[in-house]
C-alpha cells in the first residue's frame, strides 16, 4: 500500500509540473506535508521540483518542532539548512526562540506514541537536547576555538621581531610589550578554558537535574571566560599595534582604545542579558521566592 501511495504521489508531482500554477500548488502541498508530518510528500516534491528547497523556511521548521515530527526535522538536517533555521526561527506572538518552542508540550497525538510517562519524558528531552546542542554550546565552542587559534598565532608572532644575536624580542623592555605578552597569554588560556567548558555541555548526560544547575552553571562560566578572552585579545592586539606604529603618537593610542572597546561592548550588549538571566535563575531566589508567615489580608 505504501509503495502504491508513493507511485501515485510521484505521478501527481509529474502532472503538476505541467501546470502553470505548479509553484503555488507545490508550496501549499509542501506546507501541508509538514503540517501533518508526512516526510514522503516533502521528499517527492523536492525530487520533482528542486526549487522547493526554498520552501524549507521558518514556518516548516516551526511545525516540525512544535508537533515533534522527527522525520521532518531529519529531512531539514539532511539539507544542511537547520543551522540557519535554528537561529532565525521565532514565535511571532511571544518572540520565543526555538528552545522555547521545544520546551512547549507536544500535541496529545504525539505524546501517545509511546507508553508511560517515563518514555514520553525521554522523547521530550531528546528533542530539547538536540536543539540545545545546536543553539547554544556549539556556537560558543566554535567561537572559543577560533579565538584560541587567533591568539596562539599572535603568541608565536612577536611584534617587532627578535635580535639576531640573542634571539630576544626587540621590544622586550617596553611596557607595551609586557602588556601584549601577558594579555595574549591570558586570552589563549581563557579561550581554551571556554572551549572545554562548552564542550563539556555537549558531552553531558542531560539528566533532569543537569538542566537545573549543572548546565546553566557551565554556560555561565563559558560566557564569562569567553568575554574575558575577547577583552584580553583586544588589549594584546592594541598593544602590538601601538608598539609598531604608535610610539609618541597619542592619537593612535586613543583610536586603538576606542576600536578595541567596540567588540567588547558588542559582546556585552548581545550576551549580557543572557548571562544575567542565567545567574539570576541559577543562583537567585527561584521562581517561587521566599515565603513568609504573613496571612493574606
Amino acid at each position: 500500500m505504501h509503495t502504491l501511495t508513493l507511485q501515485l504521489l510521484n505521478h501527481l508531482c509529474t502532472e503538476v509540473l505541467k501546470v502553470s500554477r505548479a509553484k503555488e500548488i507545490f508550496r501549499q502541498s509542501f506546507i501541508n506535508g509538514a503540517k501533518y508530518g508526512i516526510p514522503e510528500i516533502l521528499e517527492e516534491i523536492i525530487k520533482s521540483y528542486p526549487y522547493a528547497l526554498e520552501y524549507l523556511d521558518e514556518d516548516v521548521f516551526k511545525l516540525a518542532v512544535l508537533n515533534r515530527y522527527e522525520k521532518i526535522f531529519n529531512l531539514i538536517c539532511e539539507t544542511g539548512m537547520h543551522r540557519q533555521l535554528i537561529i532565525r526561527t521565532r514565535d511571532d506572538s511571544n518572540n520565543d526562540n526555538i528552545l522555547h518552542l521545544a520546551g512547549k508540550l507536544a500535541p496529545p497525538h504525539r505524546l501517545s506514541l509511546v507508553s508511560g510517562a517515563a518514555l514520553q519524558m525521554q522523547r521530550e528531552l531528546h528533542w530539547f537536547k538536540k536543539l540545545f546542542d545546536f543553539y547554544t554550546a556549539k556556537f560558543y565552542t566554535l567561537a572559543a576555538a577560533l579565538l584560541a587559534t587567533v591568539v596562539f598565532a599572535a603568541a608565536i608572532t612577536i611584534p617587532g621581531g627578535n635580535h639576531d644575536d640573542t634571539g630576544t624580542p626587540n621590544f622586550s623592555k617596553e611596557i607595551a610589550f609586557k602588556v601584549f605578552a601577558v594579555s595574549d597569554a591570558l586570552s589563549l588560556f581563557l579561550s581554551i578554558a571556554s572551549a572545554l567548558i562548552c564542550l563539556s555541555i555537549l558531552t553531558t548526560r542531560y539528566a533532569e537535574d543537569d538542566f537545573l544547575f549543572a548546565l546553566p552553571r557551565r554556560l555561565i562560566f563559558g560566557l564569562v571566560t569567553l568575554f574575558l578572552s575577547v577583552t584580553f585579545m583586544m588589549i594584546a592586539y592594541s598593544s602590538a599595534i601601538y608598539l609598531l606604529f604608535g610610539e609618541k603618537k597619542a592619537w593612535i593610542l586613543i583610536t586603538l582604545a576606542a576600536l578595541a572597546c567596540l567588540p567588547v561592548t558588542l559582546y556585552g550588549i548581545l550576551q549580557f542579558p543572557l548571562l544575567v538571566e542565567l545567574i539570576y535563575s541559577t543562583y537567585g531566589p527561584g521562581i517561587f521566592g521566599k515565603h513568609s508567615n504573613r496571612l493574606i489580608r
